[in-house]
């Protein structure tokens, strides 16, 4: 009767198939998860915890990425703004500079300039797709020191009904041989006053034309210049303030990273 009382108090053993199988499988399972555990070092386990200060390096040399391509994208423009208050640079008379032998403009680029005794040639409009028309904008080139320029106004009517007594100057031959411009482009003269820009520092949106007139004259499109007309440095305000934003952006950026910098650092020490 003891025997029997004793074998009733024993915890049941697993005598089934299955049950050995369940048993075998649960401490193959516990094996396995300690080893893991051991064979992980702690400085990988560290790395794959959610580290918030990553996120903010991250986040901030994104921003500031951002930022400064905004305003390397945009510098001329600013440039050009800080002139607002100034008189326009006068160039004179262009045709009579290049009678005089002058055959470069000896000024830096992105001024505000007025000029006078231009010839205009390849005269045309700027249009969209199918020829439908986007702005009221003119476009024509000046070959005597390969400025194409934008203008407001159409360039002057020309009398062609005279082309056969039209007297061609010397000092131009050049251009008529070079197929800069036609005879009858001497008979009239025009101006402008606007922005003046080297062909190197031309922004995107202009660039299409002075591709356009650089293809027409087998000319660098970087050699040449852009005048455009009726652009003050005063119109470049929007440009002074996408600075302003883009300054901004990078002051909060890197004062949010130095926040979180110092919240690593204090964490750091309270563990150490």
């Amino acid at each position: 009767m003891a025997d029997t009382s004793e074998e009733q108090g024993a915890p049941s053993e697993p005598t089934s198939k299955e049950d050995l199988e369940a048993l075998f499988n649960a401490w193959d399972q516990r094996k396995v998860a300690e080893a893991s555990a051991e064979a992980v070092p702690e400085h990988v386990q560290r790395a794959w915890r959610y580290d918030p200060f990553r996120l903010w390096v991250s986040l901030t040399i994104l921003l500031v990425a951002i930022a400064g391509s905004v305003m390397w994208a945009t510098r001329h423009e600013v440039a050009y703004f800080m002139q607002r208050g100034e008189e326009p640079t006068d160039l004179g008379r262009l045709s009579e500079r290049w009678r005089n032998g002058e055959r470069e403009l000896e000024i830096a680029s992105n001024r505000y300039v007025t000029a006078s005794g231009m010839f205009t040639s390849f005269e045309g409009e700027l249009a969209g797709e199918e020829g439908q028309q986007i702005s009221g904008e003119h476009i024509f080139l000046c070959p005597l020191f390969d400025i194409a320029v934008r203008a407001t106004t159409p360039p002057p009517n020309k009398p062609t009904h005279k082309i056969a007594s039209i007297t061609v100057d010397q000092d131009f031959l050049p251009l008529l041989q070079a197929r800069r411009l036609f005879p009858v482009d001497l008979t009239t003269e025009t101006g402008a006053t606007g922005r003046l820009v080297r062909g190197s520092e031309v922004p995107p949106w202009h660039a299409q034309v002075l591709k356009y007139f650089a293809l027409q004259i087998g000319a660098d499109p970087y050699d040449m210049w852009l005048l455009i007309e009726g652009e003050r440095p005063q119109d470049m305000r929007r440009f002074a303030f996408v600075w302003l934003a883009a300054s901004t952006m990078i002051l909060v950026a890197l004062g949010l990273f130095s926040r979180a910098w110092m919240r690593r650092r204090a964490s750091q020490r309270a563990t150490a």
